[in-house]
């Protein structure tokens, strides 16, 4: 972030807003952003861009806030990290040999590449394969305080820390159909300024 601060001018998401509207934005602007809604955006990073003064903005996937639910890649990252296999077949990828920790999160990210090509409705039925694959069952207390709860949300939006929407469930759009599409970017909106008590415009693409 001192890096950041010292080659570009931080804004925020409302400057950017003002810019679409024709208001002029500093030399060099960058705006600062999370996806998905981590808890530790809210722990760590939010500490260090409060006290240096930078805005930022964290879109949030809001079926995930507040509850042990895993994204999918949290998943398929625990069942490659935790299994006690050196070699495995598994959905989508064949035979691999498991290795050390890095080939693992090597693994998990040729995983995830590849899962996200296949139907929407599919993914979780793979990962559900892919659990049973490596001789892994991940339980929901596996995934405990990965995520910000909506008390955390308020107190952070009161402190200064904006919110933008990032769908309910981060399908990729592009691969459900127009009225699921709608429903899970309304619904992520509704809530999210209900929740957080003001209107929300910002909004992030999930893909």
């Amino acid at each position: 972030m001192q890096l950041l601060k010292s080659l570009f001018t931080p804004i925020s998401a409302l400057q950017l807003a003002g810019f679409l509207d024709g208001a002029p934005l500093p030399d060099r602007p960058a705006l600062v952003t999370f996806d998905d809604g981590y808890r530790d955006n809210g722990l760590v990073a939010w500490p260090i861009l409060r006290e240096m003064g930078i805005p930022a903005i964290v879109f949030l996937a809001t079926g995930h806030i507040g509850t042990n639910k895993p994204f999918l890649w949290d998943f398929a990252a625990f069942c490659f990290e935790r299994t006690h296999l050196d070699r495995a077949i598994v959905p989508l990828l064949g035979e691999v040999q498991l290795g050390d920790q890095l080939h693992r999160r090597q693994l998990t990210r040729e995983w995830i590449a590849s899962v996200k090509t296949c139907r929407a409705g599919s993914r979780w039925r793979l990962a559900g394969e892919l659990s049973k694959a490596l001789a892994t069952e991940p339980t929901s207390g596996d995934f405990d305080d990965l995520y910000l709860t909506w008390e955390d949300v308020r107190r952070l939006s009161a402190e200064g820390l904006h919110f933008g929407g990032h769908t309910r469930s981060h399908p990729i759009l592009t691969r459900v159909d127009r009225a699921s599409a709608r429903a899970e970017i309304d619904d992520c909106r509704q809530l999210l300024t209900q929740r957080v008590g003001h209107a929300i415009d910002a909004f992030a693409y999930p893909k």
